[in-house]
């Protein structure tokens, strides 16, 4: 009996058997949680206890269903199989275990690997079903599933848990994406490329907890494919059907035969399951939108495989950019600095910020001049290591050996390698991100890093309708019609009027502090300005800013030091120095690309304007703090304070009103463009009355508020230059 029976045994059956005992079960349930750490998978451990489980053995279905099926040939002569009850989860024990992965990690914890498989696969255009992820807090792995130039629509489900789709695109690509909510036994999304419609859905297994059937998810397929087969005659459906293509089951067959009167073909004929079964489903009409070079990979990153295919659209050519460059680190401090000392020697001793700016950028030719050449553009992530991308060379022969001889040894050593590679490309993200917010010298740099891995900042997107070398103009002239636009709905001009033609109206006295003349700054404080001062650069600047830094101690600290004291004196802004390139940004990642109502102007003004800038800045706050001309309760640009110091005062005012039993209105405002629509005439009379300004010093608020202009660049175009009449500069 015991010959004829261990054979049969489960082998992780550990009771009642020769040479196993308990030992070996905690042995086993060790190794599973180890290796479950290992893939970063959380494993759920469920322990049962059946209540007199040996006194309740029924014998019939003892004899017949286990010890005559299990012991006796598979020929099964003479035996009549009528019995349906087994129990093939008893194993001969009292107590079992059941093991059941956390399926609501399982992209979060293989975003990393999906996001390689992106890259190595060079696709387009990814679906993913089943994500389990949800409408917030999954930003961290949005921005890991989404490699670089790519973007990604994830469509989370509106009620319950699970079954999310999410599709991951190039930004070459202009796709529309959009949730049916119409049908209960699947969650779908509508996605339209390439003039296709896919419908990518995730259909669940039928239970009694969900109340979801095979017949009703064949209804709703019936309503699902009429309803868009009439719009289109390029349509793909893909995803998760749970109905095995490969088997004769009567829903199967059925949904094949729909499938076919529409002049759909399923056309994925391998397994896409590590069962052995057909699962996933791409259908698609053939003629009028052929797929090919259908492949199945099993790339152990899920039970399920992948499966990547080609439609009949040429891919977007790759775009080869004009770059110009300049060999930057050729260049010796001191022998650039003595051409430019030598250069302006033959000016004479006036020197202007004209004819400093136009000396820099000779010399800067002279000793490295500009080299144009085209070139690919290829991003890639900044974790792609030496070490990451050796791990891949080792996994991809790995691949490359077990699937010729597929044999279980090549394919562990394969999965072993698989592991490797996640765990590199973890770890090496890690260390990247360590090591950035390690270097962080003050809060805005830590937010940007934070942004940068939640993908707040995400790719760059630019309208796709518009063509390439219109979108400066475009912005530019968008930003000076809604400067407008607002001005006109102000009518400020009435306003005033209205408020001087009454009584009552009793301007604000001139408060105490006269500021009238700019103090002469040396060398030194020069220096301290410059050294403090973020290292950028802009397309303005003469020379590059770490190039200047290097020269600075060599002679052009006396030169900038005279620049910059002739325009204090003078109450004149250098008209070099009033000039600015505007890049448009996304106001947040989310809104639509599309519609320029969404973007705001960053300003990037020359390395030279901000040193001046933070010169007057200095002088500025020493009167504003030795009069005491600072609003008690301004938390905006001042030190130490911030938007937390103005939310502690407005919760603070709150407790304070509710312990004494008051009521409290808070009144929030938000003021369109407020600082692009700035009234210049009104600005300075304000600075005359209510701070004490005039002089030369009033004059050289003037001259830097007037004149001023703005170019829009995007993708080495450039707009023509517009002369801005409200507003000050944004950074």
């Amino acid at each position: 009996m015991n010959l004829a029976i261990e054979p049969k045994l489960r082998k992780q059956q550990a009771g009642f058997r020769k040479g196993r005992s308990c030992s070996e079960h905690i042995f086993t349930l060790r190794q599973l949680f180890e290796q479950s750490q290992k893939w970063n998978s959380p494993l759920f451990a469920n322990f049962i206890d059946f209540r007199k489980a040996f006194d309740s053995v029924h014998r019939p279905v003892l004899m017949i269903e286990w010890i005559m099926k299990e012991s006796v040939d598979n020929k099964k002569t003479g035996l009549s199989w009528t019995f349906t009850e087994t129990l093939d989860d008893l194993d001969f024990a009292d107590d079992i275990v059941f093991l059941t992965h956390n399926f609501i990690d399982s992209v979060r914890s293989k975003s990393l690997q999906i996001n390689d498989l992106i890259c190595d696969s060079n696709s387009d255009i990814v679906f993913i079903t089943e994500t389990w992820l949800e409408k917030t807090g999954d930003e961290v792995i949005l921005r890991e599933l989404t490699h670089v130039n790519f973007n990604i629509l994830s469509h989370p489900r509106t009620s319950g848990r699970g079954g999310s789709i999410c599709a991951i695109y190039n930004n070459s690509i202009k796709i529309n994406s959009e949730n049916i909510n119409t049908f209960k036994s699947f969650k779908c999304t509508k996605s339209t490329a390439f003039n296709i419609v896919f419908l990518c859905l995730y259909h669940p297994p039928p239970s009694n907890v969900n109340k979801i059937t095979h017949a009703g998810f064949m209804r709703d397929m019936e309503d699902l494919i009429e309803l868009y087969i009439s719009f289109t005659d390029r349509l793909i459906i893909l995803g998760d059907f749970n109905l095995h293509f490969d088997s004769a089951d009567p829903y199967s067959k059925r949904m094949r035969n729909l499938l076919a009167n529409h002049n759909l073909l399923q056309i994925v004929l391998t397994p896409t399951h590590n069962k052995g079964h057909i699962l996933d489903w791409l259908a698609t009409d053939t003629t009028t939108c052929p797929i090919y070079n259908l492949t199945v990979h099993d790339k152990i990153i899920s039970n399920h495989f992948v499966i990547m295919f080609n439609i009949h659209k040429s891919k977007p050519p790759k775009v080869k950019s004009i770059v110009t460059s300049r060999n930057i680190n050729s260049i010796k401090p001191e022998e650039f600095s003595s051409s430019v000392e030598s250069e302006l020697a033959i000016l004479g001793s006036q020197i202007t910020a004209d004819s400093f700016n136009a000396t820099l950028r000779k010399m800067l030719d002279h000793h490295a001049p500009l080299h144009t050449r085209k070139m690919t553009r290829r991003q890639t992530a900044p974790w792609m290591t030496k070490k990451v991308m050796a791990a891949k060379r080792h996994r991809r022969a790995a691949e490359r050996r077990w699937r010729k001889s597929q044999t279980n040894k090549d394919r562990q050593r394969y999965k072993d390698q698989v592991i490797i590679v996640k765990e590199t490309i973890y770890n090496e993200r890690k260390n990247y991100f360590v090591e950035k917010i390690s270097t962080c010298k003050n809060t805005r740099a830590l937010f940007q890093t934070v942004n940068e891995m939640k993908n707040a900042v995400g790719n760059y997107h630019l309208p796709k309708d518009i063509p390439d070398e219109n979108l400066p103009t475009a912005f530019s002239k968008y930003f000076s019609d809604k400067e407008k636009i607002i001005r006109n709905k102000l009518d400020l001009h009435s306003v005033v009027k209205n408020d001087e033609e009454n009584s009552d109206y009793v301007r604000p006295p001139k408060r105490i502090g006269n500021f009238s003349i700019f103090k002469h700054v040396s060398s030194d404080e020069v220096k301290k300005i410059i050294l403090a001062s973020q290292p950028k650069s802009c397309s303005l600047d003469p020379i590059p800013t770490n190039l200047l830094m290097k020269c600075l101690d060599c002679f052009f600290l006396e030169p900038i030091t005279a620049i910059i004291n002739n325009s204090l004196q003078s109450g004149a802004v250098p008209d070099c120095y009033k000039k600015a390139i505007v890049t448009p940004l996304l106001k947040k990642h989310n809104l639509d690309p599309e519609n320029l109502k969404n973007y705001r102007p960053v300003s990037n003004l020359p390395f030279f304007s901000k040193i001046l800038e933070r010169v007057v800045l200095k002088q500025l706050k020493n009167h504003l703090d030795s009069n005491n001309l600072i609003e008690p309760f301004q938390s905006a640009y001042r030190e130490h304070h911030s938007t937390e110091t103005a939310l502690l005062k407005i919760v603070n005012d709150l407790l304070i009103a509710s312990d004494n039993g008051n009521i409290s209105i808070l009144t929030l405002l938000d003021l369109s463009a407020a600082f692009d629509t700035i009234d210049h005439s009104i600005l300075c009379d304000r600075l005359y009355s209510d701070f004490g300004m005039s002089g030369t010093i009033l004059s050289w608020f003037k001259s830097y508020l007037t004149n001023r202009s703005q170019a829009v660049t995007l993708n080495g175009k450039v707009s023509n230059y517009v002369y801005i009449e409200y507003g000050v500069p944004q950074g």
